[in-house]
């Protein structure tokens, strides 16, 4: 950093604040096992992928979910496609909605939450 600043460069404190010109030390995820030797990690490969062989969490890919299933109030599970095939999953303790920013209001309309209207638009 201290060369590029020599060639003219200036010191930028911080990329996130949107302005991207300049030299700073850029931030990345990266595993911290010396064994993976600085690679770059997901989500998925630091957090689920691990977590796959935990006995309280399945993985299932290529599925979409098409409705949450609730009692009274209480979100119990969810409906699902897999495979040419619609199924459901019920859970005992909780359902964690992670669908991203669009499919998660989406899925949440499609389930009677909020206005499943609005789909229509």
């Amino acid at each position: 950093m201290a060369a590029t600043q020599l060639c003219g460069h200036k010191l930028t404190d911080e990329f996130n604040t949107g302005d991207y010109e300049g030299v700073e030390l850029y931030q990345v995820t990266q595993f911290h096992d010396p064994a993976k030797n600085g690679v770059r990690c997901s989500s998925a490969a630091g957090f689920l992928f691990p977590a796959l062989s935990r006995p309280n969490l399945t993985g299932i890919t290529q599925a979409q979910a098409t409705q949450l299933t609730f009692d009274d109030r209480r979100a119990t599970g969810v409906i699902y496609q897999h495979e040419g095939q619609v199924l459901s999953v019920s859970v005992k303790q909780e359902v964690l909605l992670c669908a991203g920013a669009f499919q998660s209001p989406q899925l949440l309309q499609l389930s009677g939450i909020e206005d499943g209207e609005a789909l229509n638009q």
